[in-house]
């Protein structure tokens, strides 16, 4: 039987969904320095939690604390642009990389119109790839419930991007 090494699961965890959370987070904060911050921090306070008491579903807490960073960043209106992305002049993308860009802006305002739960239940399972029982987990509600947010949260963004149209 494999003996319990709590700092060689947690640094398979880190691997494993370290990437991940940095896109959420990315996707939230636009700021690859900012992103990259708070997934350290929630490393950081998941280890002290799992260190005292290992947890069942370290995905969950880990999502989890990331989301309660993402809300309090914003609570304190941290809006804090790095040096280095005031200094460095970007390239000149290519068309498809403009398209894109302009795509996912948008999706981001239409996101932005929306209430939070349905925002973040999108983000977690279309963006971050989640399992509807670990957003179940995350949210303290059943897979039912989820499925229902899902469904309703879908059908407010195709309205509001046939508004848009319109």
């Amino acid at each position: 039987m494999a003996e319990f090494n709590p700092e060689q699961d947690f640094l398979k965890i880190y691997d494993k969904l370290a990437p991940a959370l940095w896109r959420h987070a990315y996707f939230r904060v636009s700021s690859k320095e900012l992103a990259e911050d708070l997934v350290s921090e929630t490393f950081l306070k998941a280890w002290d939690k799992y260190r005292a008491n290992p947890v069942d579903n370290l995905k969950a807490l880990l999502y989890r604390i990331l989301h309660n960073l993402i809300i309090d960043h914003y609570r304190g209106n941290h809006h804090d642009i790095s040096l280095d992305d005031m200094l460095v002049e970007p390239a000149a993308p290519h068309s498809t990389e403009v398209d894109v860009k302009i795509e996912v802006d948008m999706l981001r305002q239409h996101l932005d119109k929306m209430p939070e739960i349905y925002k973040q239940v999108l983000l977690w399972r279309y963006v971050d790839d989640l399992s509807i029982a670990d957003i179940a987990e995350l949210l303290g509600k059943t897979s039912g419930h989820v499925y229902v947010i899902i469904h309703r949260a879908l059908k407010h963004l195709k309205d509001l991007v046939a508004n848009k149209s319109n």
